[in-house]
């Protein structure tokens, strides 16, 4: 692959991590914002819920208000053991009816998150990755993609879950208990006010920086499950290699995760001077009101009644708060993951297609772009395309003709740009200049479904699916009968191989074609391209990773692949292209030089000197 094409998952990969101080860093408000936004298709029974969690949390102010009644008949003297029984029997039943709420109240919101999050989201963000550029979503960094699609969704359930009812109801509690106060007394309500507030001016001094410190630690932990990714694909060559564990993939993961440990252990450090403040000066009212109390008894201001009522209530109405301290210490991480949804959110999507006519067809002339066998004819005209945030053209004004039926070989050294242009005529980008055609129609005019069945690539590195042969061949031609599959299986070389599994088509090939070898595994992807039977053929190094023996089948399976098709063909070994119809020779990202071989041999230029080295 050439290095161009490397860099597409560093400088153009979207998410989290993109830039950990700067556009990854998002304020607080904005990110709660983005969290509700989230959740606003279930927004009626999220309302539910915390209904009913603020009834319970209301029910636990209840309680204390029933003991507090109860010890003041005690103290009055003017209890009596039925008294007694039937308010403490009240203080039960309360007690149960809010733990019932809460628990219903949790339920629906746990629904909700599930919903609206787990499935709806998620379905979203997949949709998503069908409309944007392929080079926006893919790349080394596929860790990073994981993260963002399972860890960051899942930690806005917890969010929506627990979050917004426990800390919505605790808020609208206490103001309401604090109402109730200043009836009793507005001095005592004054003071048990002060100190929460003086509570909340603590929480938001740990909170300062925590949407920057956040935004890279939460950059670092995407970066850690793309090393950890890598590590768990790589094993058989960690385990074989010398000193592999000490550097390399292992290594990158290590200092990924020290990375991680280190922004967790500087936010806690930012974080808990401030927050345990919080945390303790919730705690604290009782030990503001029992003197104050006792004054204002003294003064003649309150009653012995209400003086318990204000200290058992007043003590403790202040304690469901402490939910914020919980979920605030996530808050900054859960905004940094909302932040990174949304910016896959807004990808821009691949332009629609624009009624058109085929260039250079003649005036009024309909392009297909509906279905039907194409003719096979790829153009490139002027071509140019740089990476994102970079200066120079990746691919540089290239015009390059390949006619139906031919085979067209891109060579050069590793970084002149082949994989780039190849991955241009299947939209991974579109260019800055230029245009790619096929059979006479900008890829930029066609349906993304017939795209696909003009197109086909098969990869340097193959992904086989976690299922059946059959189910990985029908990725190609889901209504492929059996029959077809053999026939695919033949001219890939493979039907042998095939026959010899416990149960031939149905057999499982686990994790990313485990079951078979690399040379096995390119073959199954030629397979299916020819069940695919696109009229143009992109391959992409196809013969790169594997063995001399396995080259041979995999040279023969092309051989009968290119039959009837329009090949173009990335290579690194120039002998495997050497009978092809027209070599092009990528230098910088510039076409330097094409024709046959043997007339580029003859003229001595760049393809004589890569020949011969």
């Amino acid at each position: 692959m050439s290095a161009q094409a490397g860099s597409v998952g560093a400088s153009a990969n979207v998410g989290p991590g993109a830039d950990a101080g700067g556009a990854g860093a998002v304020s607080l408000w904005r990110g709660v914002g983005l969290m509700l936004g989230f959740a606003r298709p279930g927004r009626r029974r999220l309302a539910g819920a915390v209904a009913l969690t603020v009834v319970a949390t209301a029910g636990e102010v209840a309680v204390y208000l029933v003991l507090a009644h109860v010890g003041g008949l005690l103290l009055g003297g003017a209890a009596t053991g039925a008294d007694i029984v039937r308010w403490t029997a009240l203080a039960l039943v309360i007690s149960v009816a809010r733990s019932a709420l809460w628990a219903w109240g949790l339920a629906v919101s746990h629904d909700v998150a599930f919903d609206v999050l787990s499935v709806r989201l998620r379905g979203r963000l997949v949709d998503r990755l069908h409309q944007v550029p392929l080079g926006r979503v893919t790349g080394p960094r596929a860790g990073q993609m994981r993260a963002l699609l399972t860890d960051d969704v899942e930690e806005l359930e917890v969010f929506v879950a627990h979050g917004v009812p426990e800390t919505v109801s605790a808020a609208v509690v206490w103001v309401a208990v604090t109402v109730w106060l200043v009836t009793v007394d507005p001095l005592l309500a004054l003071a048990a006010v002060a100190v929460v507030m003086l509570a909340f001016v603590a929480l938001t001094r740990a909170l300062r920086g925590a949407d920057v410190m956040q935004a890279r630690t939460h950059a670092a932990w995407s970066a850690w499950s793309g090393a950890v990714l890598e590590v768990l694909r790589g094993l058989p060559v960690l385990h074989l290699l010398p000193g592999a564990a000490s550097r390399g993939p292992v290594g990158r993961s290590c200092d990924c995760a020290e990375a991680y440990a280190a922004g967790e252990r500087d936010w806690a450090a930012a974080f808990l001077p401030a927050g345990t403040a919080f945390a303790v000066l919730l705690a604290a009212p009782l030990a503001v009101l029992l003197p104050l109390g006792l004054w204002r008894l003294d003064a003649g201001a309150v009653t012995p009644a209400q003086l318990i009522v204000v200290l058992v209530v007043g003590g403790g109405y202040s304690a469901p708060l402490l939910r914020f301290y919980h979920h605030s210490m996530r808050l900054a991480l859960l905004t940094s993951a909302a932040n990174g949804l949304q910016e896959l959110l807004d990808v821009p999507s691949l332009p629609p297609p624009r009624p058109t006519t085929i260039v250079g067809a003649g005036e009024g002339t309909a392009a297909d772009t509906s279905g039907g066998v194409g003719r096979g004819l790829l153009e490139l005209r002027d071509v140019t395309f740089s990476y994102p945030g970079t200066s120079r053209p990746a691919v540089d004004d290239v015009t390059l003709t390949c006619a139906p039926g031919s085979l067209t070989a891109l060579v050069g050294a590793s970084g002149a740009g082949k994989t780039t242009l190849v991955r241009l005529v299947g939209r991974f980008f579109d260019p800055q200049a230029g245009a790619v055609l096929v059979d006479g129609v900008d890829v930029r005019d066609l349906p993304a479904h017939r795209l696909r069945q003009l197109v086909t690539f098969v990869f340097q590195d193959v992904f086989l699916f976690d299922d059946t042969v059959a189910a990985n061949l029908r990725v190609g031609r889901p209504d492929a009968t059996v029959d077809q599959m053999w026939d695919a299986l033949r001219a890939a070389r493979l039907d042998e191989v095939v026959a010899r599994l416990p149960d031939g088509l149905d057999t499982p090939l686990g994790q990313r074609g485990s079951r078979l070898s690399a040379g096995e595994r390119q073959r199954m992807a030629i397979a299916r391209a020819v069940l695919h039977d696109a009229p143009v053929v992109i391959l992409d190094e196809a013969t790169a990773h594997v063995d001399p023996d396995n080259a041979t089948l995999v040279q023969d399976a092309l051989t009968n692949l290119a039959v009837g098709r329009t090949l173009l063909v990335v290579a690194h070994r120039l002998k495997t292209v050497a009978g092809a119809d027209t070599i092009a020779v990528l230098d910088g990202g510039r076409l330097v030089e094409q024709g046959r071989h043997a007339d580029l041999v003859a003229a001595g230029g760049r393809y004589a000197r890569l020949w011969q080295s």
